[in-house]
């Protein structure tokens, strides 16, 4: 088990946030044919990858999820969405 600061696991989330904004407009023909995906952050450190439906396009959804991580690129505007959303998250947890 890995032990990350507070600062670590802040920008982990904001990571995280930034790709599903950025993948999530490009995949929405495979949200329509019923296949998911989930892009989650662990305890540890780690982005986590969860794939779910039952199509044969699935093998392709993971190849354009993991291309789409490879080629990120997070600009400001992009950060500033994941900035807000993740503000909204913790003001709803109060």
């Amino acid at each position: 088990y890995l032990s990350i600061s507070p600062t670590e696991a802040v920008s982990l989330y904001l990571v995280n946030d930034a790709v599903v904004f950025l993948l999530n407009e490009s995949l929405m023909d495979a949200h329509i044919a019923g296949l998911k995906y989930n892009v989650i952050t662990s305890d540890g450190g780690s982005l986590l990858l969860r794939f779910s439906g039952y199509n044969e396009k699935l093998p392709l959804l993971v190849q354009r999820v993991c291309e789409g991580l490879l080629r990120l690129d997070i600009d400001e505007s992009i950060f500033n969405l994941a900035k807000e959303e993740a503000l909204r998250d913790l003001r709803n947890r109060e």
